[in-house]
């Protein structure tokens, strides 16, 4: 199942049944400026475990709570694109991710983690 409210201010929400089935979630064009209620509110984000993609892009994000990634064992896909996060997510690197687009945001390359490629041959 998916749902989109894009661009509908977030009104439209999911009833409980369809929480279980729930793979794409689209809330991008919402003018969201947290979701640290969503992050803490663990009946809702249980329900929402299974879902792969989460497109969060142009809105008014500033941060992302620790909780999220704990609960978000699924996403594959995120996007938090055109948003105002001024730091890396660190909760992300816990995600199973294959994709992940944090452009056009307030992120300074200070608070960026440094990743070791796999290709890297240390034994030099």
């Amino acid at each position: 199942a998916v749902v989109s409210t894009q661009s509908t201010g977030g009104r439209l929400m999911p009833n409980r049944n369809i929480c279980n089935s729930l793979r794409i979630i689209n809330v991008s064009n919402n003018r969201i400026a947290s979701i640290e209620r969503l992050g803490s509110c663990r009946p809702i984000m249980m329900k929402l475990g299974e879902v792969t993609e989460l497109n969060f892009n142009h809105n008014e994000l500033r941060s992302i709570p620790c909780s999220f990634g704990k609960y978000m064992r699924s996403v594959r896909v995120l996007d938090l694109s055109y948003n105002k996060l001024t730091s890396f997510p660190t909760c992300v690197l816990n995600m199973p991710l294959q994709a992940l687009n944090l452009s056009d945001n307030e992120i300074s390359t200070g608070t960026l983690p440094t990743m070791d490629s796999p290709d890297q041959n240390t034994d030099d």
